[in-house]
């Protein structure tokens, strides 16, 4: 391994190793702090990067973990105070990595070049899918294309086949990654998951008039049951009223295989409103995953949790 390899190595090892060394109470619940195990992680892995002026292309890949970590945040681990330190503290260091990997791409071949700006135009490593394989081995193939060895030993090229590389290993992680995350729910279809839920959860909500939706029905008003379009649903059940009544609501939808379901609990979390009802509004939202597995709940806080419990006890 040449000393660039090396180095850009233990600066990513640092950052993960801050992440996971981060303190944590389990799951994704708030520790002591109020913060969530993936804001803490994006916080230690901020912190332990060099000031901007110390910063060198050793850390780009680096900066881009914590920068996919900060994508991977809800709404609410955004707006914590102390998230948004390490957010601020972030965007010199990307502005910095920016400006030396122009001043280092400027120097290298039409090839290199290419293939630099390819790597960029791909996901972060943590919202990367099943689905961008193929952009990705695009990207590596245009790596073949540099002839200069000069080229292939630049920090800069260096950097991007490291995350190319890694991007490809995340997609076969995901590739074969269990369908569910094991347990019951295994052998449980979205309807059945909900029944079970209603058998063992209790609620207090009297649901005896409120209405199933079927997977088609889910996906055809996919924005409006969670509050974004476009989830790769494979099966679904919702439940709630069809009058528009509001205040309740659940649906679960197991995703297709391959999708980044970590990615699209956020995105579901992010989007999904307590009042997307005209006139009403449900008091708490709670959104659970297990594997690819989703189940989404608009409703009283004790009835939520209540739910979830159940929806966990699954996994």
């Amino acid at each position: 391994m040449n000393k660039f390899k090396k180095l850009a190595a233990l600066a990513v090892i640092a950052v993960l190793s801050a992440a996971l060394l981060a303190p944590t109470c389990g799951g994704g619940n708030d520790g002591e702090d109020g913060l969530s195990i993936n804001a803490r992680a994006f916080i230690a892995a901020v912190n332990v990067l060099p000031e901007p002026e110390a910063l060198t292309l050793v850390y780009e890949n680096a900066v881009a973990d914590a920068d996919g970590l900060f994508g991977a945040l809800t709404a609410k681990d955004k707006s914590e105070p102390e998230v948004i330190v390490a957010r601020d503290k972030l965007i010199p260091l990307k502005n910095r990595i920016a400006a030396l990997k122009q001043a280092a791409a400027a120097e290298l071949s039409a090839e290199a070049q290419a293939f630099i700006a390819a790597v960029d135009a791909l996901p972060l490593l943590a919202a990367v899918a099943v689905g961008d394989e193929q952009k990705v081995s695009d990207a590596k193939n245009l790596y073949s294309a540099i002839i200069a060895e000069a080229d292939k030993q630049a920090e800069v090229v260096i950097n991007a086949l490291n995350r190319v590389n890694a991007l490809l290993d995340k997609i076969e992680e995901l590739k074969n990654e269990p369908p569910v995350g094991g347990g019951q729910i295994a052998d449980m279809t979205s309807r059945q998951i909900v029944d079970y839920l209603y058998a063992n959860a209790s609620i207090s909500k009297d649901t005896q008039y409120f209405y199933f939706f079927s997977t088609q029905e889910v996906k055809d008003s996919c924005a409006n049951f969670l509050g974004i379009a476009g989830v790769p649903i494979a099966d679904a059940c919702a439940h709630e009223s069809m009058m528009g009544v509001g205040d309740y609501s659940l649906v679960v939808v197991r995703l297709e295989a391959g999708a980044n379901a970590a990615q699209w609990k956020t995105s579901i979390d992010d989007n999904l409103k307590v009042n997307k009802w005209i006139c009403t509004s449900a008091e708490y939202k709670r959104i659970e995953r297990i594997g690819n597995v989703i189940m989404a709940v608009l409703a009283t806080k004790a009835d939520a949790d209540k739910l979830a419990t159940a929806f966990l006890a699954l996994g």
